[in-house]
């Protein structure tokens, strides 16, 4: 007998949750998993959208109002119509919504956290640990999150499987050069480029750590620096490397669909953040096999092992990271072994097809098919 999942989410979008729920949606086995995507929002065309999926658009922009009550009952309706069996959400609004929608229709539950909510208000704070608690169980991307979270949640059952990448050898074929890049961003030929790939909106993120880096790589070794990401925070990222003189060094490419040719085009990526579930950006530098420089925040350590596939800095601290990046741009044998190391251990540990076989044993199991 077939497992009907229906997935809620906000809307569609580039991170890396819409990324991963492609994947997984996609790589489903159809003669076992029927497979539903509500959207409370947003459009049903966009880069991330999934293929070969019945997709229901609610058009609820608020929770708490006339409508989106009217919406619940709906969606409740249509769930059991359906016989969806499990409902699982991501973000907040849609775990507020999806919880409430799959109790009223008798469909089995799974929340899922994929950071720290580090983010969250008070109160969808309080609204989402009301609903989290209602859920059967709760589903988490690192043991970093499963840890954070496990005091807030009482004796809650978490199950943690971390994120799948997904080697596709026909994708290697279309690689920016290290040339193109020099040439689309202006920078002079023959330096190396260290990329970093981040939101920013967030100041969790820390990308003002690696402006603050730079003035003291670019003194020993010149090198040029790729920041691949946008948000409010950009504006005053700019004029702090204006001020520390060097513009010319580092330069911000905004929202990009090629972020993995980019990565082929680096000999470094970095990840800055003070606070990490587990990193879809770490992960796709590391499929890639680039060395990866970052933060020793507990997610970071799930995937990178100092000095084998990796290294790791310490948290907030711009001197730190300026040496990590200076020991591998002086000592490129060691950066390559990094980079070597990484992509056998994404292979072998997080190829999507092992991510999915999970994700398949663990919905079987909790729909009684197992």
């Amino acid at each position: 007998m077939k497992t009907h999942i229906a997935y809620f989410i906000d809307q569609l979008g580039i991170g890396g949750t819409e990324r991963q729920l492609k994947f997984l949606i996609e790589g489903f086995d159809r003669s076992r998993f029927d497979i539903t995507l509500f959207l409370l929002r947003g459009e049903k065309e966009h880069p991330f959208k999934p293929q070969n999926v019945q997709i229901e658009m609610l058009d609820v922009h608020s929770l708490f109002s006339f409508k989106g009550l009217h919406k619940l009952f709906q969606t409740a309706r249509l769930l059991k119509k359906h016989n969806c069996r499990i409902v699982q959400t991501f973000f907040q609004d849609a775990t507020i919504f999806g919880i409430l929608a799959a109790k009223l229709s008798g469909a089995k539950t799974i929340v899922s956290i994929r950071d720290l909510l580090f983010w969250s208000t008070p109160l969808y704070s309080f609204a989402h640990r009301i609903v989290t608690l209602m859920a059967d169980t709760v589903l988490v991307n690192s043991f970093a999150i499963k840890n954070h979270i496990a005091p807030l949640i009482l004796n809650k059952k978490i199950h943690v499987i971390h994120n799948g990448i997904c080697f596709d050898p026909l994708a290697e074929d279309g690689n920016i050069t290290q040339y193109d890049i020099h040439k689309e961003f202006g920078f002079e030929n023959h330096l190396p480029v260290i990329i970093l790939v981040s939101n920013c909106n967030r100041t969790v993120k820390r990308v003002d750590i690696l402006i603050e880096s730079i003035p003291r790589v670019v003194q020993k070794i010149p090198a040029f620096f790729l920041i691949v990401g946008d948000g409010h925070l950009k504006p005053a990222l700019e004029k702090r490397a204006e001020d520390l003189n060097i513009q010319k060094y580092v330069k911000f490419a905004g929202h990009r669909q090629d972020v993995d040719s980019l990565l082929r085009g680096s000999n470094i990526a970095l990840n800055t953040s003070d606070s990490e579930g587990f990193s879809n950006s770490v992960m796709e530098a590391m499929k890639e096999g680039i060395p990866v420089i970052a933060s020793n925040v507990d997610g970071n350590k799930e995937l990178i092992e100092n000095e084998k596939t990796g290294l790791l800095f310490e948290k907030g601290n711009h001197n730190d990271l300026s040496e990590k990046i200076l020991r591998l741009l002086s000592d490129r044998k060691f950066a390559i072994s990094l980079g070597n190391n990484g992509k056998i251990k994404i292979k072998e540990q997080f190829d999507i097809a092992h991510i999915i076989q999970q994700h398949s044993i663990f919905y079987e199991s909790l729909a009684g098919n197992r």
